[in-house]
């Protein structure tokens, strides 16, 4: 009788334990997970910096498009992406769009991170959850995210000084408009450029202003600055923002001054054309969405090893490779790129 009470309590607390284990197995995994008919279904949560980043909506433009890519490529795979991101750059917001994606069963969550440390704990939450996290642009180096995609901000930094060691005869007095302190890219930028300005003893950086990363913000700190220094030499800009539409292009800006942006978009090019845009760090940001896409369908879809640093690479822009860089724009999916562009 003892035996045959021990064999049922023995079963019962097998069956028990099995129920533990899989209780407390991955809940994201399940999601991810061949159905009945050998299809797998994969869930990316997208989180921009803001709504209205155009750095975020071309990546976002250049996901959608390589998922399209890739659902018919691979016939038993559907990608679906989720889009979302604060109204305005907001890093609480942005924590609870990560935990909305966890708690929602994402497979993976792409995120250009607004401020690195204050989101390593999300990141790192939804990395013991088993959802992949992939960085783009902004990165959380300290987090446990799975990868990062984007440019190499510090080698970018370095190149920005000696592009505008050029333009200014490696010397004078420059001002760096820089945006947001807390955005990983930016730090990596200003480290970059602090390096490199030891080589030109001449140069001198006599100012560096943060702002939000928003147009009118941007343009208001340019042309305040430039009344504060008008035998100013060089404006750095680690963003295009005061030159998202063609406000300024009847601004009156000095005429010895060089100007050096990072990310040659097609607004940007009546400022090329007209000189008053001298060069421009391009980036093919669309290429920064697919790129995350790819390492996530390699990493969880394909099953393979995955490098943890993916560097996009930049083409400085000017007026010498306008054309080329305008029908490349073109083909990455940019619309509205004037004809005179186009055939320079």
């Amino acid at each position: 009788m003892l035996k045959q009470i021990y064999k049922i309590v023995s079963s019962l607390m097998l069956i028990m334990l099995l129920f533990v284990v899989s209780a407390c197995g991955n809940k994201n995994n399940d999601s991810f997970n061949e159905d009945s008919n050998g299809e797998t279904n994969l869930t990316i949560t997208m989180i921009g910096s803001s709504m209205n980043d155009p750095v975020s909506l071309r990546a976002k433009q250049g996901a959608e498009t390589h998922i399209e890519k890739l659902n018919n490529k691979h016939q038993k795979l559907t990608i679906t992406l989720e889009w979302n991101a604060p109204e305005k750059e907001d890093v609480e917001i942005q924590k609870t769009l990560i935990q909305a994606a966890v708690n929602n069963n994402s497979d993976a969550i792409i995120i250009s991170c607004s401020d690195s440390k204050m989101l390593d704990d999300e990141i790192n939450k939804a990395e013991d959850a088993g959802v992949s996290v992939i960085t783009i642009d902004r990165d959380a180096p300290y987090s446990k995210r799975t990868a990062y995609y984007g440019a190499n901000q510090y080698e970018m930094g370095k190149n920005i000084i000696e592009k505008m060691a050029v333009l200014t005869d490696e010397e004078g007095q420059l001002v760096v408009l820089a945006g947001n302190p807390n955005a990983y890219n930016q730090q990596e930028r200003i480290r970059g450029i602090e390096e490199v300005l030891k080589d030109y003893p001449d140069m001198r950086v006599i100012e560096t202003i943060y702002h939000s990363e928003t147009q009118l913000a941007a343009s208001e700190a340019m042309l305040k600055i430039l009344n504060q220094h008008p035998g100013l030499n060089g404006l750095i800009l680690l963003g295009s923002w005061p030159f998202y539409d063609d406000q300024l292009l009847n601004e009156n800006l000095p005429e010895n001054l060089n100007i050096l942006t990072v990310n040659a978009m097609p607004s940007l090019f009546p400022y090329i054309e007209n000189d008053i845009i001298q060069a421009c760090i391009g980036q093919p940001l669309s290429k920064l969405g697919g790129g995350a896409i790819d390492l996530i369908v390699n990493h969880l879809y394909l099953e393979k090893d995955i490098n943890e640093i993916n560097t996009l690479g930049v083409i400085p822009v000017s007026i010498d490779n306008l054309g080329g860089w305008s029908r490349q724009s073109r083909a990455w999916g940019y619309e509205g790129i004037a004809k005179k562009y186009l055939t320079m």
